[in-house]
């Protein structure tokens, strides 16, 4: 069997992103005393796009033309709103999606304010249901899956999916990422006692290393792969086997319009460049050009891109194309 599919689990919400034109400041009235608090923001605008670490992940996926299968559970509001029919775009993205219909699908609200501060409001919906989806009723053969990613949703939900990935033979990549903080020191080691890759920011490490009091030698020595990004200054490989740290350089964009789903896109392009062949220090690199892709357009699924333009970055930044990008 040729294993050349990704299983990418995780939310999948929609994103409505309004711009308020003053400072939140100014409209803000707060009674400490009396625990009271009263804001009026009148919004100049706002979109409604497709979001969520599964989704924003998929999409990229799909853009590289990988097979892939989304999982998780969505609302009556997937349909009615766009988001099956966005996906259904890439035919090699195939969705294994639990609808409620007495649900919404999550759904994040931003606010910007004029000086950059965000007012944000998330409701999870049918995401909270994903604690109770099964993997092993969903998924016909475990040998198609080349690699999983287990990326951010709630603490029960990411154990439970970690627990069922080791069951089925599926090898993952943990992707904790804002919910870092709710793990408990036992959840961790549980959850990198199964996990071949894991993956995070340098906040992200630290928090990790305090909760567990690991060192980074007990931690790199204890999961085979740790990935740290690090935004503008690029990230961090380290690979147990060859007792190897490769530093990827970040690649050069000339305007961050919009951050929202850069570490999304790093992570469909490392586990695309896998499937392909490439080397884990040339996976990263593509993960970095993709990621690249998505801070200059609004919203983390809007960007449009092929393989021309992904050689024409990756030798603009590292000097040389893969073969595999062929």
């Amino acid at each position: 069997m040729n294993k050349n599919k990704i299983l990418v689990l995780g939310s999948i919400a929609y994103d409505h992103i309004m711009n308020f034109d003053k400072n939140f400041l100014d409209v803000v009235s707060i009674d400490v005393e009396n625990r009271k608090y009263q804001s009026i923001v009148t919004a100049s605008s706002r979109t409604c796009q497709f979001g969520g670490t599964a989704g924003n992940i998929s999409y990229h996926i799909g853009k590289l033309g990988i097979h892939c299968d989304i999982c998780g559970s969505v609302g009556k509001d997937f349909i009615s709103l766009g988001y099956k029919e966005h996906l259904d775009k890439f035919e090699k993205i195939n969705q294994l999606i639990e609808i409620y219909d007495d649900l919404y699908t999550a759904a994040c609200f931003v606010v910007n304010d004029n000086s950059k501060n965000q007012m944000i409001t998330f409701h999870g919906g049918a995401l909270d249901k994903n604690v109770d989806f099964s993997l092993k009723s969903k998924i016909k053969d475990p040998n198609e899956y080349f690699f999983a990613i287990n990326s951010v949703q709630s603490v029960p939900a990411m154990i439970h999916f970690a627990e069922e990935l080791e069951e089925l033979g599926i090898p993952f990549i943990f992707d904790p990422g804002q919910v870092l903080p709710l793990f408990q020191h036992q959840e961790l080691i549980n959850i990198f006692e199964k996990a071949q890759v894991l993956i995070c920011n340098e906040n992200e490490i630290e928090i990790i290393k305090q909760k567990t009091n690991f060192s980074d030698d007990e931690l790199y020595n204890l999961i085979p792969i740790v990935i740290i990004t690090m935004g503008e200054n690029g990230s961090i490989l380290y690979f147990k086997e060859k007792n190897m740290k490769y530093e990827i350089p970040c690649c050069k964009v000339n305007d961050v319009i919009d951050p929202t789903g850069a570490g999304d896109g790093y992570r469909a392009g490392y586990l695309s460049g896998l499937v392909k062949g490439m080397s884990l220090e040339d996976a990263c690199k593509l993960g970095s050009v993709i990621g690249s892709f998505i801070v200059q357009s609004m919203g983390a699924q809007s960007q449009e891109y092929n393989f021309e333009t992904i050689k024409t970055k990756f030798k603009e930044t590292y000097g040389y194309i893969p073969k595999e990008l062929d």
